[in-house]
């Protein structure tokens, strides 16, 4: 027996035991329910499929701006229910959580970082993403659920998820050292009105997550653990601050 027909030999054995696992394991997958086959496969983690949703959301936000023919401001004003006086809210459900927290996001005083994001300009797709000085957006520590705006301030209500990051945020929050809100702005969905002595000010843009930290850019955003009853109206009747405050910043 020469070289090369011993060789055909070697791979003719190796595809007949190759068939033969393969008919094996389509014979074990037949006899397997499917709900049990199903359960054998990975899963996302609840943080990645959060993550995943929100992905998913923000693209279906971003088509729905590029083919309508409206301005964000006037999309943003049909989409949200007004509740009168220039105020228009935004909300779905409240999870199930005791760990709460709601007050002024952002506002259309001018920030540390010399520009303002005009409230009454704002728009959003919840839940928005809980985050702590703008880092681990991968994998937030809670949510928004509800959101209020009115032509100076954007009011939030937040919870809180139950993992150990989320728990050591609640306990500095609860002994007061975070209690300062700081929203960040999505770079697609800005829109200049204009700029005055190197600040600049932005009449429409999207509100793409918010932090908690010991002290924010724009001095109104400040926050506070919600009891679920306060109606947050409190938030809206103290005058908005407008000089730059100084650095350390979030």
């Amino acid at each position: 027996m020469n070289e090369h027909t011993l060789r055909a030999r070697e791979l003719l054995a190796s595809a007949d035991a190759t068939l033969a696992d393969s008919a094996e394991a389509i014979e074990r997958l037949k006899d397997k329910p499917w709900n049990q086959w199903e359960a054998d496969q990975p899963r996302f983690s609840r943080c990645a499929q959060r993550q995943f949703d929100r992905q998913n959301a923000e693209q279906e936000e971003r088509l729905r701006i590029a083919s309508a023919p409206l301005s964000v401001a006037k999309r943003a004003a049909a989409d949200w229910h007004s509740l009168g006086d220039g105020y228009f809210e935004k909300q779905i459900d409240m999870p199930a959580s005791d760990r709460l927290i709601h007050g002024v996001a952002s506002s259309s005083a001018i920030n540390e970082h010399k520009y303002s994001l005009i409230a009454g300009g704002m728009t959003a797709t919840l839940p928005v993403p809980i985050l702590s000085n703008h880092t681990g957006r991968e994998c937030p520590i809670g949510e928004v659920f509800y959101v209020r705006r009115s032509g100076t301030k954007v009011y939030v209500r937040a919870a809180l998820f139950d993992n150990d990051a989320a728990d050591y945020a609640w306990s500095l929050i609860q002994c007061g050292d975070l209690r300062c809100f700081s929203g960040a702005a999505a770079r697609d969905g800005l829109k200049i009105q204009g700029v005055v002595d190197g600040k600049t000010f932005y009449d429409e843009w999207r509100l793409r997550e918010v932090s908690i930290c010991r002290k924010g850019a724009n001095p109104d955003s400040i926050f506070e653990i919600w009891d679920g009853a306060d109606d947050g109206a409190k938030f809206f009747t103290t005058a908005t601050v407008t000089p730059i405050r100084g650095a350390d910043a979030a």
